[in-house]
């Protein structure tokens, strides 16, 4: 798991009253720095890209022929970006690419597996701006007021909005094909760093998928029990989270599709490492509706835990937001749970219906309901 880190970073230079742009600018940076990051690779439109020729087959990744190093005396908007890095602490090699008009999906997931494969910690960052004269009066003021609309909505709740932005609303900027190319590299858990307009030109920076030690952790217990069945010598990392107490899901996935999930909503070890180890092995091997992971399975699964925040007794549904809160349901000893942020849910009905169904529960019933927060965490 090479690729350790996808972002949106803004075309720079900023206008001096940018600070909030500034400080994601060097929130970003610094964690590419710290995750030990050695070669980032920058996704634009080719007009803010250094001019050059495009080599057949680029010695460093052969399946992405339109990449091309970035050197650090070169000028333009990308060696902005790489000199932010490299002020922050960075010291890897820079890479650009071009973000094509078609296929930008196909070109992420292509991204995304020579990324991964590589020996050496790699991050991806879509670069670019939102459409400008955002502050203007007019037709094409309104619709580029519409494309950031969207755009934030998308990455503050369901990125499958980002890829239906109707053509007409997507004049005047040059961010949103690099940004499907990004999403498309890895999944992961948008978070919204900031978003300004200034002087009339929309700015934003992102968070898509950072890798996590959490979720290392509990990709080094499958690793194990499916190599030895025993996981109660493994070595936990210095990661402060999993020193204290915390309930947790882990969710198994091969191949994009769900291989296990199991979890405990409070606490019941004594730190979220011991909760973790449990889960793992109980995703692996106890979710009903599953076989056992086999070993020969393992390089197709990708692992991601969820660490709950505690539980809000709630009275109805209009409390809900599955983009926000997942839900736990109870009738008469029966229980069932949601965790939030999943794909294909998108509202507080549907929610608790399917909750509902997990717990055995009939539509007719009344429940007690509660939610609660998560943050969710990748390999």
């Amino acid at each position: 798991m090479s690729l350790v880190y996808v972002g949106i970073f803004p075309q720079l230079p900023l206008p001096a009253m940018g600070k909030l742009m500034e400080r994601a600018v060097a929130e970003t940076a610094d964690v590419v720095a710290a995750l030990g990051v050695k070669h980032v690779l920058a996704i634009a439109d080719p007009e803010i890209l250094p001019p050059g020729q495009y080599p057949p087959a680029p010695s460093r990744w052969p399946s992405l022929p339109m990449v091309v190093p970035c050197p650090p005396a070169a000028d333009g908007a990308a060696a902005l970006l790489f000199a932010a890095l490299r002020q922050a602490g960075w010291q890897g090699e820079g890479y650009t690419t071009p973000a094509p008009s078609e296929g930008a999906e196909s070109l992420g997931c292509a991204i995304g597996a020579a990324l991964n494969d590589d020996a050496e910690p790699c991050a991806l960052l879509a670069y670019g701006r939102l459409a400008g004269g955002l502050e203007a009066e007019g037709g094409e003021a309104a619709s580029a007021r519409r494309f950031a609309e969207l755009l934030l909505q998308g990455l503050k709740r369901d990125t499958v909005l980002l890829h239906g932005i109707p053509p007409h609303l997507l004049g005047g900027q040059n961010i949103h094909n690099a940004l499907l190319v990004a999403l498309s590299a890895r999944e992961g858990a948008p978070r919204l760093l900031a978003y300004e307009v200034l002087a009339g030109i929309g700015y934003v920076a992102a968070e898509i998928y950072r890798s996590s030690p959490v979720a290392g952790f509990a990709r080094a217990c499958l690793t194990r029990f499916l190599a030895e069945h025993s996981i109660d010598e493994l070595p936990v990392p210095g990661e402060p989270l999993l020193h204290e107490p915390a309930g947790c899901f882990v969710t198994l996935k091969k191949e994009g599709d769900l291989r296990g999930c199991i979890g405990t909503v409070n606490p019941t070890r004594a730190d979220l490492a011991a909760e973790i180890r449990h889960n793992t092995v109980a995703a692996a091997t106890q979710d009903p509706r599953f076989w056992p992971v086999a070993a020969d399975e393992l390089p197709l699964i990708s692992v991601s835990v969820d660490v709950l925040g505690p539980l809000e007794r709630i009275a109805d549904m209009a409390e809900l937001d599955p983009f926000v809160y997942g839900v736990v349901v109870r009738s008469r000893g029966k229980v069932g749970l949601l965790l939030p942020h999943l794909e294909g849910i998108e509202d507080a009905r549907q929610q608790v219906d399917i909750a509902r169904q997990k717990a055995g529960i009939w539509p007719e019933e009344e429940v007690e309901m509660w939610r609660f927060q998560a943050e969710r965490y990748y390999e």
